[in-house]
């Protein structure tokens, strides 16, 4: 019986150490930066993504209220997805080539972004970085770095643009540096 009882001990030992070194390594911030080239135009692209008013080809959205709209045409909307809802502010609509906004929702805050670059044929690079931060303790952090897919997030909204713009999906999406 004592060996299974240090062997418990070691084991219980190893998880809390685990567990710890976890909690120390999980990054409380997330960027990730994702690029596809649509077959549009960028001004076509542009109106897509920042129309807010059209929202229901977004496959990952219940529901999207938008709450204030200033003279610039920016504004202050709040999604529903999942039972979570995210605050968005427009920080700047520069059309037809970057719009940018800021994000709160329970537990963390961020920041996205997105240029659009005119590639030869009338087509359009498109770029989008997205900036988390995890604020609301230990446990916040590690579910943000375990289930926060930044990456799958910003894919399937880039396929929903895709849609919209009637283009076939399955374009690929490649990650893209962002110095």
């Amino acid at each position: 019986m004592f060996p299974f009882k240090v062997l418990l001990i070691a084991v219980s030992a190893g998880l809390a150490l685990a567990l710890g070194i976890a909690v120390w390594l999980a990054p409380s911030e997330q960027t990730q930066t994702l690029q596809t080239v649509f077959q549009a135009q960028p001004g076509t692209v542009f109106a897509v993504v920042s129309n807010n008013r059209d929202w229901r080809y977004r496959t990952s959205l219940d529901d999207l209220r938008i709450l204030e709209t200033d003279e610039h045409g920016w504004e202050v909307w709040e999604e529903r997805s999942q039972g979570r809802t995210i605050r968005f502010t427009t920080q700047a609509k520069e059309p037809p080539s970057f719009y940018a906004l800021t994000m709160q929702g329970e537990g963390f805050s961020g920041r996205w972004q997105a240029r659009f670059e005119p590639l030869p044929g009338g087509r359009t690079r498109y770029t989008a970085t997205e900036h988390i931060i995890v604020f609301d303790g230990t446990f916040m952090r590690i579910m943000g770095w375990c289930c926060m897919d930044l990456a799958g997030y910003m894919r399937t909204y880039q396929e929903d643009v895709r849609r919209k713009l009637g283009e076939r999906p399955g374009a690929v999406a490649t990650d893209a540096s962002h110095g």
